[in-house]
């Protein structure tokens, strides 16, 4: 296979960052294993050391939706539906 002097094989060039979607970009660099490692590690210690509880919680959120999935979206409730509660000992709060 013969390269043609001053011709390109890539005529448009490499793409610029800013060309790309984050996640696009964000793939590329999360691919390598050691880069995984220290994601999962840095979010780890924001799990358990976080400064604010929000952080924690967001934290703990990103590790089981990893693991997990998320979770499907529960159907919304009818404007008019009433819902029944009835707790573990058959009692009803309402009634």
């Amino acid at each position: 296979m013969s390269f043609e002097k001053g011709l390109s094989g890539n005529p448009r060039g490499r793409p610029k960052l800013g060309d790309l979607p984050l996640g696009e970009v964000l793939k590329g660099k999360v691919s390598r294993p050691a880069t995984k490692s220290k994601l999962a590690e840095t979010l780890l210690n924001l799990a358990t050391k976080g400064k604010s509880e929000a952080t924690r919680l967001q934290a703990l959120k990103m590790i089981f939706e990893s693991i997990e999935g998320k979770p499907a979206p529960r159907p919304a409730a009818k404007k008019d539906e009433k819902i029944e509660v009835i707790f573990e000992d058959g009692t009803n709060p309402v009634t």
